[in-house]
């Protein structure tokens, strides 16, 4: 028997406008690979979702 079910997803997209010089486009891809950013990306869900009690027994997971 599987110990979660899958209740929800949520997929987060960023978009960029386009006709930006490649080094703008550079540094945005430096700092959405940085771990650090993904790090407080992940600390922000998680941190909302302690506020809702009925989320508590539930687990959060990140994948890329």
């Amino acid at each position: 028997m599987r110990r979660r079910l899958l209740m929800d997803q949520f997929h987060l997209s960023i978009m960029v406008p386009p006709g930006l010089p490649a080094s703008t486009y550079r540094s945005l891809r430096r700092t959405l690979d940085n771990p650090g950013f993904q790090a407080a990306l992940q600390r922000a869900v998680r941190e909302v979702a302690r506020r809702y009690p009925t989320l508590y027994e539930t687990r959060f997971t990140w994948s890329r």
